[in-house]
C-alpha cells in the first residue's frame, strides 16, 4: 500500500503563500518518491473461487477475471499473487505467466502447488522484459517441469522446493532462450527428465544457483542433478548429491556452456558405468571448479570426451584420480573428504547439507580468492585458518552446527520445510516509508518554527 499524504490538511497557524507552497511541494514530492519505489500493483489472494490459474489470468489481463477481485492499487507492473498454507491441487494446466507478477506462498513446505500425479503443467514465466519473484512454496508432481523460465524473462526464486516433477529436460527447473534465473535457498529433489537434467537444465539462459540442494533427481541419459547445455551458469555454496543418470549424474556439461562452480559439494551421485560426479562433453565454452568437493561418486568422480578441458582455480578435493584437471598445488586428489553423512541432512540453515567431520582434509584447505563469505547454511567463512572446501564450513567452537532458526532442513527432504521469512523488498519498502515520514515531520516542524519566529519578530 502506498503511503499517502493529504496536502490540503488545515494547519492552525497563519502561513504566507510561500510557506504553504513549500509544504505542499514537500508532501507531494515525498508521495512521488515513495510511489516511485514500486509502480501501481494489485494483490490477488488465492482463495475460494479465485484459483491460482484465474489469478494468473487476471494478472496477465490486467483486470479481474471471474472469481478473483484484486485489492490494493490498480493493476500495473509487479502485481502479487499470494497463497496461504494449504495444498492447491490443479484441475488444469497453469496459464503461462506473460506479465511481471510475483507468486508468494506463506511457507516453503506449508504452501503446496500440486500437479495431480503429473497430470498438469507447472509455473512458466515467458517473455522478454518480465520480472517476477517466486518464493515460499512447494511445487510438485507437475508434467512438463515444475518451474520454467523462457524467452528473456528474469525470475528470482527464493525458498522454493520443486519435487516429483517430470519433463524432457529440467524436471525441477529449466531456463532457456536468454532468460535469467536466480535460485537461492531452495531444493530441487526427486525430479526426473526423460532426456537429461533431472533437477536443473540451462539451455541458453543465465543462472545463478546458491545456498541450495539438488538431491535425488534422475536424468535418463545424463545430468541427473544438473545439465549445462549452453548459456552461463554459476553454482556456489550448493550440495549436489544422490542424483542418478547414465553419465554425469551430478553434472553433465554439453555443447558450449560457460560454467563456474565454487564451494560446492558433489557427492554420492551414481552413474551406470560412467562418472557419477561430473561428465564433460562440451566442445566449446568453459567450465571451472574452485573449492569444490567431487567425491564418493559411482563409478568414478569425473570423465568425458569433450574437447574442452575443465579449469581448476584451486582448492578442490577428489576422492579418486579421475578428475585429471585438478592440477593446482592446492588441489587434493585420491583422498576421501571424511563427511558426517552420505546424504544431505539438517545441519542448520535453510537447506540440507553434507557436513564435514573434524579432521577432514577439506578443512582450511580452500583458496581465499573469490570464496564466499558464508557457507550454504549462512555460517560465516572462514572458521579456521582458511576456507573449508565444499558447501559446508565446519564450526569447531563453540558448537558443531548452526542452530536452525526458521527452517528444518532434514524435514525438507521429507516434505516438511522452512516457514516464510518474508520478502526483503517488503522490509525495504517499510524502511523507506519510515524514513520519509521522519523527513516530512522534520520539515514540517522546521516550517512551523520559521513561521512562529517571523510572527514573534513582527510582534516585538
Amino acid at each position: 500500500m502506498l503511503f499517502k499524504i493529504d496536502a490540503c490538511v488545515k494547519i492552525n497557524v497563519s502561513m504566507n503563500r510561500k510557506y504553504k507552497v513549500l509544504l505542499v511541494l514537500a508532501a507531494l514530492s515525498a508521495s512521488m518518491f515513495i510511489a516511485g519505489g514500486k509502480a501501481q500493483a494489485a494483490t490477488l489472494e488465492v482463495t475460494g473461487g479465485c484459483t491460482l490459474a484465474i489469478a494468473i489470468d487476471s494478472a496477465n489481463a490486467g483486470s479481474d477475471q471471474a472469481g478473483c477481485t484484486a485489492t490494493g492499487d490498480t493493476y500495473g507492473t509487479n502485481d502479487t499473487i499470494t497463497l496461504a498454507d494449504g495444498t492447491y491441487t490443479l484441475t488444469a494446466d497453469l496459464p503461462v505467466i506473460t506479465t511481471s507478477v510475483d507468486v508468494i506462498g506463506q511457507s516453503m513446505t506449508g504452501t503446496i502447488i500440486d500437479g495431480d500425479a503429473q497430470t498438469y503443467s507447472g509455473l512458466k514465466v515467458d517473455g522478454a522484459g518480465l520480472s517476477s519473484n517466486l518464493s515460499d512454496f512447494t511445487i510438485q508432481n507437475m508434467l512438463n517441469g515444475g518451474l520454467n523460465v523462457d524467452n528473456g524473462a528474469a525470475v528470482i526464486i527464493n525458498r522454493v522446493i520443486a519435487q516429483g516433477n517430470t519433463a524432457s529436460a529440467g524436471g525441477g527447473l529449466v531456463v532457456t532462450n536468454g532468460a535469467s534465473v536466480t535460485l537461492n535457498e531452495s531444493i530441487l529433489q526427486n525430479n526426473t527428465a526423460d532426456n537429461a537434467g533431472g533437477g536443473f537444465s540451462n539451455a541458453g539462459g543465465t543462472a545463478v544457483i546458491s545456498n541450495s540442494t539438488i538431491y535425488n533427481n534422475t536424468g535418463q541419459f545424463g545430468g541427473g542433478g544438473v545439465l549445462l547445455f549452453s548459456g552461463t551458469t554459476t553454482i556456489i555454496n550448493t550440495t549436489i548429491a544422490g542424483n542418478i543418470a547414465a553419465q554425469g549424474a551430478g553434472i553433465t556439461s554439453f555443447s558450449d556452456p560457460v560454467a563456474t562452480i565454487i564451494n560446492t559439494t558433489i557427492y554420492g551421485n551414481t552413474a551406470d558405468g560412467a562418472a557419477g560426479g561430473v561428465t564433460i562433453l562440451q566442445t566449446s565454452g568453459s567450465i571451472s571448479f574452485q573449492n569444490t568437493i567431487i567425491a564418493g561418486n559411482t563409478v568414478s568422480d569425473c570423465d568425458g570426451d569433450g574437447t574442452i578441458t575443465p579449469t581448476s582455480n584451486g582448492g578442490n578435493l577428489s576422492s579418486g584420480s579421475s578428475c585429471t584437471f585438478l592440477t593446482e598445488p592446492t588441489d587434493i586428489t585420491g583422498t576421501a573428504p571424511l563427511v558426517a553423512s552420505l546424504t544431505p541432512e539438517d545441519n542448520g540453515g535453510p537447506t540440507p547439507t553434507i557436513a564435514l567431520l573434524d579432521g577432514s582434509p577439506a578443512l582450511n584447505a580452500g583458496v581465499a580468492t573469490d570464496a564466499p563469505s558464508t557457507d550454504q547454511r549462512g555460517q560465516a567463512r572462514p572458521q579456521g585458518s582458511g576456507f573449508d572446501i565444499g558447501a559446508y564450513e565446519l564450526v569447531v567452537a563453540p558448537s558443531e552446527s548452526v542452530a536452525p532458526t526458521d527452517t528444518t532442513s532434514a524435514a525438507n527432504l521429507a516434505g516438511v520445510g522452512a516457514p516464510n521469512t518474508g520478502l526483503g523488498k517488503q522490509a525495504s519498502s517499510t524502511a523507506k516509508q519510515q524514513t520519509l515520514v521522519i523527513l516530512i515531520t522534520t520539515l514540517f516542524v522546521a516550517l512551523i518554527s520559521r513561521i512562529r519566529y517571523k510572527k514573534f519578530n513582527q510582534k516585538y
